[in-house]
């Protein structure tokens, strides 16, 4: 991936992270998936199953989430790094060396 793609792939998912339609996506997905989960029955193996299938559920919910932020951070890093070689000074070179 290019380094200027990292930046806007963080910028994006920071936009997707703050929009207020999408966050309050998550959270109802959430809530509906542990309010399920909480009305299963453990008393036998097709509940269990179906408890277990929800759990998943509850873990990709998160999981989303979780790489919308790490692309956030990996775009906030990439762009420090090129702020940072931007403002180092430039080596010259002695031309009796070259």
């Amino acid at each position: 991936m290019a380094r200027g793609d990292k930046i806007a792939k963080g910028g994006a998912a920071k936009r997707l992270l703050e929009d207020p339609l999408l966050t309050e996506a998550f959270g109802a997905v959430e809530r509906d998936i542990v309010n399920a989960l909480a009305a299963t029955p453990l008393d036998g193996a097709e509940q269990s199953k179906r408890a277990l299938e929800l759990v998943h559920d509850l873990q990709a919910n998160r999981r989303y989430q979780s790489k919308l932020h790490e692309y956030v951070r990996g775009g906030v890093l990439e762009a420090r790094s090129q702020d940072e070689k931007a403002s180092r000074p430039k080596a010259v070179r002695d031309p009796r060396w070259s």
